[in-house]
């Protein structure tokens, strides 16, 4: 899972993992980058600095709401489902 729990605790080794963390400012969102070469992880999540941006984002659009999506078990198949 790359949920946010998966991530907390790979940020929180970070020292073993050799995690950066860091923020994109054009997703408006925090990212890691935990090792390096073929089993180097990278990703983007949310946090309340990032939800912010985008609930701002959505006011100015004139949206009439935003949701939320978590991708916790995609890829998973038929395992997910059960």
């Amino acid at each position: 899972s790359r949920g946010y729990w998966a991530v907390a605790k790979n940020l929180s080794n970070s020292s073993s993992l050799r995690c950066t963390l860091g923020y994109d400012d054009a997703w408006q969102a925090p990212c890691y980058d935990c090792g390096h070469g073929p089993a180097r992880t990278q990703g983007w999540f949310d946090d309340p600095r990032s939800t912010r941006a985008k609930v701002a984002l959505a006011r100015k659009l004139g949206l009439g709401g935003w949701g939320v999506f978590t991708a916790e078990d995609a890829g998973a198949g038929a395992a997910a489902a059960a």
